[in-house]
């Protein structure tokens, strides 16, 4: 009498609760045996730790022949199996989305092929020549665009051709250098001697000094 209620007290708290069907059914007739229940208490129990996606198929009416515990278990095996191979089909279904940025084998950054960027071969063939420009995927793209050099970000030329510093930095522009010192300008009195002396050569009035 005590290993019948153990069992029976058991038996009300089993659930698949993750396991394969195979388990859970395995682990409930070791416990079931020793309970003697029923077939129809077994049924009911045997269901009620099923997982909800099973529990679901049964309600949807697709077990109307199935009146033992062993056909129920042979039926939610079948059915899981089912489960399980159309999630594993849905993971492996192309999405339509794929990354089409160019990587390396160790995930850095890889210039795209010419036809898919349009940039000058001269460029293309400098940065497999000379990779150590240091630049990012985005400065790269930046350069390719404005038709810049991708060594020193300096309009004119190709990384091919460039005799410059190389120039790393992000949005890295060019400017042409100015020069910065003030030119020389005579001083206003001069000036406006000048200025009478030309307004004078203009009017014909030009006076010889005395």
């Amino acid at each position: 009498m005590d290993a019948k209620e153990t069992a029976r007290n058991k038996i009300t708290g089993i659930t698949q609760s993750g396991r394969t069907m195979t388990e859970y059914a395995k682990a409930f007739r070791m416990i079931a045996v020793e309970t003697e229940y029923d077939e129809g208490t077994w049924t009911r129990l045997l269901l009620g730790g099923m997982s909800k996606k099973l529990q679901d198929a049964w309600e949807a009416g697709e077990t109307d022949n199935l009146n033992t515990t062993v056909d129920i278990t042979r039926w939610a095996i079948a059915k899981e199996n089912k489960h399980s191979m159309m999630d594993h089909i849905r993971k492996r279904r192309p999405t339509g989305k794929s990354d089409t940025t160019p990587r390396n084998i160790n995930g850095t950054f890889r210039p795209t092929p010419l036809s898919e960027n349009g940039g000058d071969p001269r460029q293309l063939d400098a940065t497999r020549r000379r990779p150590g420009f240091n630049i990012s995927a985005k400065e790269y793209q930046r350069r390719m665009r404005a038709n810049l050099c991708l060594k020193c970000a300096k309009p004119g030329h190709t990384a091919a051709a460039c005799r410059s510093q190389a120039n790393n930095k992000e949005g890295a522009t060019w400017e042409p250098k100015t020069d910065n010192k003030k030119q020389w300008r005579p001083p206003a009195k001069a000036r406006e001697m000048e200025v009478e002396r030309e307004a004078k050569e203009e009017s014909g009035n030009d006076e010889s000094p005395q």
